[in-house]
């Protein structure tokens, strides 16, 4: 019986698996990713015997070079392509400097009253940016700084994990190359400081003190006793879907009651006390910080959880967030309305499905869950600067950004299929370390999977949270050589003498790609300012006096095939665009969109230096869109006759990109 339920377990894991393959394969599909993502596994394993005969000296400066060089790399990016952040981070950044200095305020706008749960990351954020000040620090330099310790601080903390359970010196090696070339090392994680990061970080170090905790000596299970309840405590606080966890964990400590009973109390049970209590604090705890700066909800403007279930079963938004489910619940009275709504709402939506197509969504919502393709441009809505190299071609980068994420991303899939299904067929001869720990891991993985995939929305961004598990699963379910080999990858029949053939293959099967599919033109966003707080919530728009201009110097160093600059649909301003080497004026459109009004262009124009240029020239004052942040840096240049503030502007140019 236990065996069965072992079997059941990772039965389910690597069809999960399969899931996220298949999902990073077709979405977008690219000949490339699976060529490459084979070609790197047969790398892997035809390397793995030699880097683990490496000294540990060599390891040791392998990493620390991978390291170093991924960490110019970054301070590289920050400095030379800074990218504008847009929707939920940049409104918690606002109201974090806002708290920095008016105390308690909330009335910026109603995103806070619609999303409590961001209102104390939003307090916790403020006490760093205070902290910063205090030192010289910008904000923009405090929201760096986080963004680098605490991703930097995940790479870091999964190689000493990987040096704690892997005897393999490989896995070292692979882990740090892996993250050291991930586009998201580059993009979303060090560009946005968000409440991701910092969860999975502590999700990491939470799982890693559950698993290990029989090994600890006395000494160390009073310090990773102290450690593990404030790890949950502040995860669950930043990001309350680590609850996901909790229930992972109880039924991990139950299958070890039921097959280890004698040593249930030295295994998992002070450890699963320690979690419920983190967890039991973190109500109160969040409590007291929301109290500490006088946050009170308002109903009026609040969502219950039952919205984001709902809107996890609309099938033409497949699961995703549906802005048209949200705009149509705001228009009821209070939360209390909104409640009765969907106690009928979300039974009717149910019914639009028979059960095929139920389980075709919720496939599709864990496809969505695992993707990555999207991952790299993650709330990020274009660079605010970048170099005149960078910005011709863009859509080449980006396109080579999100082909090489899908790529890994499909790596690491396939590699953890390969351990979940030798998990399925062996018990590693009765290994008791090697299956508990693997239980744990995939128990996470299913409950995570269950839960977008089942009952809330979902995104690829809430799949990131699996990173450290996928990887703990490789190094703690590997049995010895002698105990699993792969047969395609071991057995000899991919070798030396066979790769040379392979790779012409792959190398014929992307020409014939690129042959079919030739090459599109695509839009990019090449020069943009897209941080605002947005009209849906309430934010306050400047008044522009009578008879006044206002002026921003935007540097664009590629071709502009289409701009736009955001204003208020009932603004009566007029804009013009001004190359400032010629001084020629080309008259801006104003564009009534889905998504807001514009002022726009009709005409490409070359590359060079422009001045946005808003003119008032009628007897009233006029309403305009002006984003102000005192020590964030928003763009290049601010609008003239201020210090930090900028109007809301994107530039775009047309640039072939070959598919395959």
């Amino acid at each position: 019986m236990v065996n069965r339920v072992q079997k059941f377990i990772f039965g389910l894991l690597a069809i999960i698996l399969m899931i996220g393959v298949v999902s990073n394969i077709i979405n977008p599909f690219s000949v490339f990713t699976i060529f490459g993502s084979f070609l790197l596994i047969w790398l892997g394993y035809s390397l793995k015997t030699r880097i683990d005969s490496w000294s540990k000296r060599q390891v040791n400066i392998y990493v620390l070079s991978a390291l170093l060089l991924m960490l110019i790399g970054q301070l590289l990016v920050l400095k030379y392509l800074p990218m504008t952040v847009y929707h939920d981070p940049f409104r918690v950044y606002t109201q974090a400097e806002y708290l920095t200095r008016h105390s308690g305020s909330w009335g910026l706008t109603t995103y806070f009253w619609r999303y409590p749960n961001n209102a104390t990351l939003a307090i916790i954020l403020s006490w760093f940016i205070k902290l910063g000040h205090m030192v010289g620090l910008t904000t923009t330099g405090v929201l760096h700084g986080l963004s680098l310790v605490s991703y930097d601080g995940l790479v870091v903390s999964l190689l000493i994990m990987a040096k704690k359970w892997s005897a393999r010196r490989s896995h070292q090696v692979f882990l740090v190359t892996f993250l050291a070339v991930l586009p998201l090392s580059y993009s979303y994680f060090i560009q946005v400081f968000y409440s991701d990061t910092p969860v999975i970080l502590c999700l990491a170090w939470i799982m890693f003190i559950v698993l290990q905790w029989p090994t600890f000596s006395t000494n160390g299970r009073r310090i990773a006793g102290a450690i593990l309840p404030f790890l949950v405590l502040i995860g669950q606080i930043i990001k309350p879907n680590l609850i996901v966890f909790l229930i992972a964990v109880i039924l991990y400590a139950s299958w070890i009651f039921w097959t280890q009973r004698v040593q249930f109390k030295q295994i998992v049970l002070i450890p699963l006390i320690l979690v419920v209590v983190g967890f039991g604090l973190a109500g109160p705890v969040k409590q007291v910080i929301l109290n500490s700066q006088d946050y009170q909800a308002n109903e009026r403007y609040e969502l219950p959880p039952t919205s984001w279930i709902y809107m996890g079963l609309n099938q033409k938004h497949n699961g995703a967030y549906a802005g048209s489910d949200v705009h149509a619940v705001l228009k009821l009275a209070d939360k209390e309305a909104r409640n009765d709504y969907f106690n009928s709402a979300i039974p009717t939506r149910l019914k639009t499905y028979t059960p095929f197509s139920y389980l075709a969504h919720v496939v599709g919502k864990i496809g969505i869950l695992l993707s990555s393709a999207k991952l790299p441009q993650a709330y990020v809505g274009g660079h605010v600067n970048a170099p005149k190299w960078y910005q011709e071609h863009q859509a080449v980068i980006y396109y080579g950004e999100a082909v090489l994420q899908q790529t890994l991303w499909l790596t690491l899939y396939l590699v953890v299929l390969g351990r979940g299904i030798s998990s399925f067929k062996n018990t590693w001869d009765g290994n008791k370390v090697r299956i508990r720990q693997s239980m744990l891991a995939a128990l996470v993985i299913l409950g995570y999977s269950a839960f977008h995939g089942l009952i809330w929305e979902t995104e690829a961004r809430y799949g990131l949270i699996l990173i450290p598990v996928l990887i703990m699963l490789l190094w703690i379910s590997e049995a010895p050589t002698s105990e699993w080999r792969s047969e395609l990858f071991s057995s000899g029949k991919l070798n030396g003498r066979s790769i040379t053939p392979l790779a012409l293959v792959g190398i014929g099967l992307i020409g014939l790609s690129i042959g079919i599919q030739g090459f599109e033109q695509k839009k990019v966003v090449t020069v943009a300012q897209r941080s605002q707080l947005s009209e849906q919530y309430g934010a306050l728009v400047k008044e522009m006096p009578a008879h006044t201009t206002l002026k921003q110097k935007v540097p664009v160093k590629t071709e502009i095939t289409d701009l736009t600059v955001q204003i208020p649909s009932d603004s009566q301003v007029e804009g013009e665009m001004i190359n400032l080497k010629n001084q020629e004026h080309h008259r801006l459109v104003k564009l009534d969109k889905n998504n807001g009004s514009f002022l726009v262009n009709t005409e490409a124009l070359a590359a060079g230096d422009y001045q946005i240029l808003l003119k008032n020239l009628t007897s009233e004052g006029q309403p305009v869109w002006i984003v102000e942040l005192p020590d964030y840096k928003l763009a290049p240049d601010a609008i003239r006759g201020t210090k930090d503030t900028s109007l809301i502007y994107t530039f775009y140019d047309q640039q072939p990109v070959f598919i395959f």
